[in-house]
Formats: C-alpha cells, sequence, structure tokens
C-alpha cells in the first residue's frame, strides 16, 4: 500500500471503513466455502475369520451433506492380526490368522470432498466363532444370512 494511499484515508475515513468491510465480507466468504469437520462415531463391528466389507461410514454424518470418504489413520492392533485396506468407500477385514474370541481396534478419518477431516474415530473388530454348519454361536440363523442386513 503506498503512502498517498495511507494518507488518503485520514482525510476521507469512509475510503478506510469501505477497505475494512470489504476485508471482512472477504474472510466470511473464504470461511463459508470450507465445510464443517465430519461428525463421526466409534465402530464395533461383529466379523467372522474370513475377508468382510463394513461401513464404518454409516454412523457418520457432515453438517453440508459433502460425501465422505474413509482414510486410514492407524492400523492400531488390528495391524498384525488383520489386512485393512479400502474399497468403494468401505473398511475391508481380512484377518490374517483367524480365530474366534480375538479383538482388535484401528482408526480412521472421515474425508469430505471440501473441508476437513474428522478426528481419528475408532473401529473395534470382534472375531467370532462361525460353526460347520454355517451358524454363529449364540445365533439361530446362518452368518451368510445375517452378512450385511443386520440380522
Amino acid at each position: 500500500m503506498s503512502i498517498r494511499r495511507i494518507l488518503s484515508f485520514r482525510r476521507d475515513p469512509s475510503s478506510l471503513l469501505a477497505l475494512l468491510v470489504g476485508l471482512l465480507l472477504g474472510l466470511v466468504s473464504a470461511a463459508s466455502t470450507h465445510a464443517a469437520q465430519p461428525i463421526t462415531t466409534n465402530d464395533e463391528f461383529f466379523v467372522t475369520g474370513q475377508r468382510q466389507a463394513v461401513d464404518v461410514l454409516a454412523n457418520d454424518r457432515e453438517s453440508q451433506g459433502v460425501l465422505l470418504s474413509i482414510e486410514i489413520a492407524s492400523l492400531g492392533t488390528c495391524g498384525t492380526s488383520a489386512i485393512l485396506s479400502v474399497e468403494n468407500d468401505l473398511l475391508i477385514y481380512e484377518p490374517i490368522v483367524p480365530s474366534a474370541g480375538t479383538t482388535c481396534s484401528m482408526s480412521y478419518r472421515a474425508v469430505p470432498e471440501v473441508g476437513t477431516k474428522s478426528l481419528n474415530t475408532t473401529v473395534i473388530f470382534q472375531v467370532v466363532p462361525v460353526f460347520e454348519d454355517g451358524f454363529e454361536s449364540g445365533n439361530a440363523s446362518k452368518w451368510s444370512e445375517c452378512a450385511g442386513s443386520g440380522c
């Protein structure tokens, strides 16, 4: 900014006011173009000893309706017991050595198309036994009947 411009503000305070209002409006406009941080909820899934896709975003949301995707933040204790990946915004859990009764945890972030990523969100996987006849321990429905339907 030149010295002449600064001096002109001393003579005409309304031009300084107009400049300040313009700057404020520009800042407010820039801030409103960024989506708010997504709100995420920790998850817990009961899984078999096989590869499974889980929808960790099902209970997460973004205030402006922006689509979310998944980013693995930390493999946590699952890093040594399972292979974790993301396919079509689903988290893929594939145990290395399936063992009923084991539990592991990891974390992810929900990533909006525009704006700030979520905080790390925890996912706990509990491996449940499935008997030879296809029935899950303590459940009267076959695991294949319940997978994805929430029996």
